[in-house]
């Protein structure tokens, strides 16, 4: 990696519905990328990396020593956010080499929350979460007098580039609020397409990538490339019930 790039990665662990991944592999599959900044979203205290030289700023720790966010960076911590909802989210200041940027690391959550105990419709709190994160986003830009870019990167539990798990409602209200925040999507490829992100073995498809990463406009100085890997390893051993993204800042 170019020491004038930056890399900025993010991965739904499935910690929470699942106990039986290998984080040991999981972990060894993050290092392969050497990513400056790592969002984590349903983590857990055993996918620790400071022995790898990162420091964590995380969402609220459960009980059952889970998280839904931890930003893991190699980068210095500025100052860490205060936020409206401390148990999904985190967000700090990381002084990069491209200069200052905010991390807000997050999940929105998924399309059945509160369906299932008829609390809601299917969208209706993924709804309620955009437009309650993006007012915070809004919020955080302002308080850095809007000088200082934001990175808003984790598990959006929505497809960019189909409909496989998305509405056009929801497409267009996370459209809205990004371009409030003067924000651009980095990861709305198609990485099946692109070839890669390969069928899980025993599937004819490839996985539709839900977790994301958005920027201010502009940060990256001249480009910026978007990756995607597996949620499985070469041998076939199921890693989680989402793939991992990455992006290389210039």
């Amino acid at each position: 990696m170019n020491m004038s790039s930056l890399r900025v990665a993010t991965w739904n662990l499935e910690h929470d519905g699942n106990r039986t991944h290998d984080i040991c592999l999981q972990i060894k599959e993050l290092r392969k990328y050497n990513a400056d900044i790592i969002i984590l979203t349903e983590t857990s205290d055993d996918a620790d990396l400071s022995s790898f030289g990162y420091t964590a700023t995380s969402s609220r720790r459960q009980d059952s020593g889970r998280y839904c966010s931890v930003i893991w960076s190699k980068n210095p911590v500025v100052r860490v956010y205060d936020l409206e909802d401390q148990d999904t989210s985190a967000c700090a200041l990381f002084e990069t080499r491209l200069g200052l940027l905010i991390v807000y690391g997050t999940i929105i959550t998924w399309a059945n929350d509160g369906v299932y105990e008829g609390k809601a419709r299917k969208w209706e709190r993924h709804l309620d979460e955009i437009a309650r994160q993006g007012e915070e986003w809004k919020k955080i830009i302002d308080q850095g007098e809007r000088s200082i870019p934001l990175c808003v990167a984790g598990d959006f539990n929505q497809t960019r580039h189909n409909y496989a798990y998305a509405t056009k409602q929801t497409r267009q209200n996370l459209d809205r609020v990004i371009q409030d925040c003067d924000l651009e999507f980095l990861t709305e490829s198609d990485f099946g397409h692109e070839g890669m992100l390969k069928p899980m073995p025993g599937k004819d498809y490839p996985r539709s990538n839900i977790d994301h990463v958005c920027i201010t406009k502009g940060f990256a100085p001249t480009r910026h490339e978007s990756f995607a890997w597996h949620n499985y390893t070469e041998s076939g051993e199921y890693l989680s019930d989402h793939n991992g993204v990455y992006v290389d800042l210039f």
